[in-house]
Order: C-alpha cells, then sequence, then structure tokens
C-alpha cells in the first residue's frame, strides 16, 4: 500500500534525504521518498499495515531528527 502524506519542517534536501533514509530503516516501510520542494512524503509499506502506526512510528523518527517537523495524510 502507498501512503501519500504532508510533510513540513524541514529546511534543506540534504535534510529531507537524511530523514528519508532514517525513515527507510524502519521494519513496516518498504520503500519511502521525500520530495522536498513539494512537501511530500510516499511510504510504501504492507497492504494489512495499521496507517495510524505507521505515521505515528514516521513521526517518532522525524521528531528525534528535528523537533518542527509535522507529518500529516494528504488530503
Amino acid at each position: 500500500m502507498k501512503l501519500r502524506l504532508d510533510i513540513t519542517g524541514i529546511d534543506c534536501p540534504h535534510c529531507a534525504k537524511e530523514l528519508e533514509q532514517l525513515m527507510a530503516d524502519l521494519d513496516c516501510i518498504e520503500d519511502v521518498a521525500i520530495n522536498f520542494p513539494l512537501s511530500k512524503l510516499i511510504v510504501v509499506v504492507d497492504d494489512d499495515a495499521d496507517e495510524d502506526e505507521i505515521l505515528a512510528q514516521l513521526l517518532s523518527v522525524a521528531k528525534k531528527f528535528e523537533d518542527n517537523i509535522a507529518i500529516s495524510f494528504s488530503d
């Protein structure tokens, strides 16, 4: 399943790449991509994954990386 999320609070493309690599290390994530210019986060997870749990894990990694990062489901 592919989740499309909004991500804000990242200051530079290099930081986005670093955060992307940290998120990729999560067991629940099959693939992850941050589009810095569009402030979008795309993650691929198992079809039976709990979306809210995935969001919580992504937020946990992001907050450890930089406290002002926010992630939410895209409309």
